[in-house]
């Protein structure tokens, strides 16, 4: 089973997709399973990722990349980000053969944020942080010390170009894509496992069942929030390291920063302009 995640980004779906691959390889299926993070970023003959996950090539053409994915026989779980999508400059009849290929081979799930203003906002610290990942609490802990001391300052149009750009998401997977599951980002991590075990491809065990710690609990180890089990999250760490070097997936589990909107200098005006939008739209909006 081939999977692929449509995200307007900020949805949590590198996440995601590092779950689901290491859901599918609890069940021994009888190809290799390889985690290719993003179609369009650029993939060589053996899917391997040419940059790093947090950056961006978009050197190869569509039709280039649909041949790497027909000449490798194994299951392939990604995503096309449609914030990257729109910087390409591919031409329609090339878009059009990439949908009918993602929708004749690939089980599609479209992610979603219930809030988009947290959505617009997130966007906007990676713009200033320039992380779109973060891959260590060290890390993270740093980014969010420099932006407690100079908080961010939200202009209205940026803001409001991004609200538009989920809107536009919304109306082009709608247009393009058979999407068969949809996953709800709530800025909680507590509804990845639950998802990822209802999919019919994935094992229906749960972390605990298949490594004897809670994902949840997992999780507050990675992000340094627990002491707890930290003998089982190091087992668990050590094998999703070896999958890396294996070119199963692309990086490890990122760590997520929390309290984001103690980052942005002022909130109000971005939550009025956010009210205003909102009304003003007649268009699909998820919330």
């Amino acid at each position: 089973m081939n999977v692929l995640i449509l995200t307007p980004g900020r949805t949590a779906s590198s996440l995601l997709q590092r779950l689901i691959t290491i859901s599918m390889l609890q069940n021994n299926y009888d190809k290799r399973i390889v985690n290719i993070h993003d179609l369009l970023y650029g993939l060589d003959e053996n899917l391997k990722f040419l940059s790093d996950p947090d950056h961006q090539n978009f050197s190869q053409s569509l039709n280039d990349i649909i041949k790497i994915l027909e000449n490798n026989d194994c299951y392939k779980v990604g995503r096309i980000a449609f914030k990257g999508f729109q910087k390409r400059n591919d031409a329609e009849t090339e878009r059009e053969k990439l949908y009918d290929y993602i929708n004749d081979n690939f089980y599609i799930i479209r992610s979603l944020r219930n809030n988009i203003l947290e959505f617009a906002l997130s966007w906007i610290i990676v713009k200033y942080t320039k992380k779109r990942n973060m891959y260590s609490v060290s890390e993270r802990d740093e980014i969010f010390s420099l932006l407690r001391q100079k908080k961010i300052k939200v202009e209205k149009e940026e803001l409001t170009s991004l609200f538009d750009l989920y809107q536009d998401y919304i109306q082009w997977s709608d247009k393009n894509f058979n999407i068969q599951s949809e996953y709800v980002y709530n800025n909680s991590i507590k509804s990845l496992e639950p998802f990822v075990q209802s999919l019919p491809f994935t094992s229906d065990k749960s972390w605990e069942e298949l490594f004897g710690i809670s994902f949840e609990n997992w999780n507050e180890c990675h992000n340094g929030l627990s002491n707890e089990n930290l003998d089982l999250y190091k087992r668990v760490h050590d094998l999703i390291s070896s999958y890396v070097q294996q070119n199963i997936l692309p990086s490890h589990l990122s760590i997520k920063l929390n309290h984001k909107l103690l980052l942005i200098e002022n909130f109000s005006d971005c939550l009025m302009w956010y009210n205003n939008w909102l009304s003003n739209s007649h268009s699909k909006v998820y919330m």
